[in-house]
């Protein structure tokens, strides 16, 4: 028994220029993606296509690709049920598919809670990075000089998450924040 290999990465940034790299693998990278997707459609592409389907968010859909669907909606009636894609090479057909869902969805923009597992790291690896840093220090009260040095020192470097699962969120950070304050007060 064989599937075709779903995964997806990207950073989370908490909003205080710190990121985390998530990984997504199979299921929760389907969930991450949201509903309206044709996955059959992406899964039969993926199966004909040498080197899987990839979309990267910041690269725009191959021209050839566009050029072919182009002639097909030139040739089909308006209105042509089914729709134009449909015509698609299974591996075009994917890619369009897949580049479509990514632009256009809204769910791709919906609030989530996620459960993660931090990928562990090889014994031999630190979580901390060393670096220089250069510092200027000023001598005395007056005029007396700058000092100029380099010291070494480190970056802890995030941990990267595996995404086990993710749902709705449901609740507002304020709604939360009252929550989790609401409980303490019972216990």
């Amino acid at each position: 028994y064989a599937h075709v290999k779903w995964e997806m990465s990207g950073d989370l940034s908490d909003g205080t220029s710190s990121t985390l790299r998530i990984y997504a693998e199979r299921d929760a990278a389907v969930l991450l993606l949201g509903r309206g997707l044709n996955i059959d459609a992406i899964n039969k592409g993926a199966w004909e296509s040498p080197r899987g389907i990839i979309y990267q968010g910041h690269v725009d859909l191959d021209t050839v690709l566009i050029r072919e669907l182009e002639s097909i909606k030139r040739r089909l009636p308006r209105n042509t049920i089914p729709p134009p894609e449909t015509f698609l090479l299974p591996e075009s057909r994917a890619r369009y598919e897949l580049y479509r869902h990514c632009c256009t969805s809204k769910e791709l923009h919906r609030r989530l809670d996620f459960l993660c597992r931090i990928k562990s790291r090889s014994a031999s690896k630190s979580p901390f990075k060393p670096f220089e840093l250069s510092l200027m220090t000023k001598l005395g009260d007056g005029n007396d000089g700058v000092i100029r040095s380099n010291n070494a020192s480190m970056e802890y470097q995030a941990p990267e998450l595996s995404l086990i699962d993710c749902l709705h969120c449901y609740k507002h950070d304020s709604e939360l924040g009252w929550d989790l304050l609401n409980a303490m007060n019972r216990t």
